[in-house]
C-alpha cells in the first residue's frame, strides 16, 4: 500500500513523460503547446484519480480493520454473557431446588 507522499511521489514520476514521449511531444509542430496539454492534461487526470481511488481504498481498508476488531470484540462479548446467562440459569435452578427442598421440609 503507497503511503500519501508515496502517492504523490508516484503522481509526480508518472507525470514525467519518458524520453521517447519527450522527443514526440517536443517535436517542433504548429500545434506543440496543444499536444503538451493533451498529453500532460490527461496524465494529470489519471494521476489525479489514481491518487483519489488510493486514498479512498486506505481510508476503506482502514474502515474495514476498525469494523473487523469490534466485531471480534462484540463476539468476545457475546461469548461472555452466554456464558454468564448459563451460570445464572444453573444458579436459579440450584436456589429454586433449595427452595423447593426447604417447602417440602416445611409442609412434613
Amino acid at each position: 500500500m503507497l503511503a500519501g507522499h508515496e502517492v504523490e511521489a508516484a503522481a509526480e514520476e508518472a507525470m514525467r513523460p519518458s524520453a521517447r514521449e519527450s522527443s514526440r511531444i517536443l517535436a517542433p509542430t504548429e500545434n506543440l503547446g496543444v499536444k503538451r496539454r493533451h498529453a500532460f492534461g490527461g496524465k494529470r487526470s489519471a494521476v489525479d484519480e489514481l491518487v483519489r481511488k488510493t486514498q479512498t481504498l486506505e481510508k476503506s481498508e482502514a474502515a474495514r480493520r476498525a469494523d473487523e476488531e469490534l466485531l471480534g470484540r462484540l463476539q468476545l462479548q457475546c461469548k461472555e454473557l452466554r456464558a454468564q446467562r448459563a451460570a445464572a440459569k444453573v444458579q436459579l435452578a440450584e436456589v429454586e431446588d433449595h427452595n423447593r427442598r426447604a417447602a417440602d421440609c416445611m409442609l412434613e
